[in-house]
C-alpha cells in the first residue's frame, strides 16, 4: 500500500478515535491559538462552587444538567475539583473528581488536572475571571501528528441563574478578545434543579 495512502489513514484515525471522545476539533495547533491564560489568577480567590452555563459540546457532558465544578484547597497546595451534574434523561448523579495544581508559578491561570479514577489528565487554562461572578475556562489539546487541536470551553457563574447583561458584556468581550468561537457554547440547563441536587454528592 502506498505509504503516503497508509499515513492518511493513520491521520484520519486518530482524529476519528479522538473526536469519538467528543471535543470541538479546530484547525491549527494549541501554540498558533490567540487564547491565554490570566497571568495574575489567584487560585485561592476561585476555590468554592462554579454554576456551568454553557459549554462546547463533550461527550462526558451529553445530557448532564445541573452541572457545577466546585474547587476545594488542599494541604499539599493543590486543589481538589468536584464535576458534579445530573442525567435529564433518568436523574442520576453523575461525579469526576479531579486533582489541579500549577505547574509553573509564572503561569498560575494553566493549571494541570489529574483523574486518577479515570486515569485521565487535562491542561485547564483560566481565560479570565473576576471571582466573584463569572469564569471562562478553556482547554486545548494538539491532535498527534497533525494540524489539528482539540478543544473545550466552558463559561461559569457563582450562581445557578447565570449573568447579569453587564457581566455577560464582558465575557464576550473576553470570548472575543481571546478568539473563543461563541457560537459554539451550548447552553447548561441550571433552572430546573432541586435544591437537594446541588449537594447530591456531598
Amino acid at each position: 500500500m502506498d505509504l503516503k495512502l497508509v499515513s492518511l489513514i493513520v491521520a484520519a484515525l486518530v482524529v476519528l478515535s479522538h473526536t469519538v471522545q467528543g471535543q470541538v476539533l479546530l484547525p491549527g495547533r494549541c501554540d498558533r491559538q490567540q487564547a491565554a491564560a490570566m497571568s495574575d489568577f489567584d487560585v485561592s480567590q476561585y476555590v468554592g462552587k462554579w454554576y456551568e452555563q454553557y459549554r462546547y459540546f463533550a461527550a462526558f457532558e451529553i445530557g448532564l444538567k445541573c452541572v457545577t465544578a466546585e474547587y476545594s484547597p488542599l494541604p499539599d497546595g493543590t486543589v481538589q475539583v468536584n464535576n458534579k451534574g445530573i442525567n435529564s434523561n433518568n436523574g442520576e448523579a453523575k461525579d469526576i473528581l479531579g486533582i489541579a495544581s500549577i505547574q509553573n508559578p509564572e503561569e498560575p491561570g494553566k493549571l494541570h488536572v489529574v483523574f486518577p479514577e479515570q486515569g485521565a489528565e487535562a491542561e485547564l487554562w483560566i481565560l479570565r475571571t473576576d471571582y466573584e461572578n463569572f469564569s471562562v475556562a478553556y482547554s486545548c489539546r494538539d491532535a498527534p501528528g497533525l494540524n489539528l487541536r482539540f478543544v473545550s470551553a466552558w463559561l461559569l457563574s457563582r450562581t445557578a441563574e447565570g449573568y447579569t447583561a453587564d457581566v455577560r458584556a464582558e465575557v464576550d468581550r473576553i470570548l472575543l478578545q481571546n478568539n473563543v468561537d461563541v457560537r459554539r457554547f451550548l447552553p447548561v440547563d441550571q433552572q430546573s434543579c432541586p435544591a437537594a441536587t446541588l449537594d447530591f454528592l456531598q
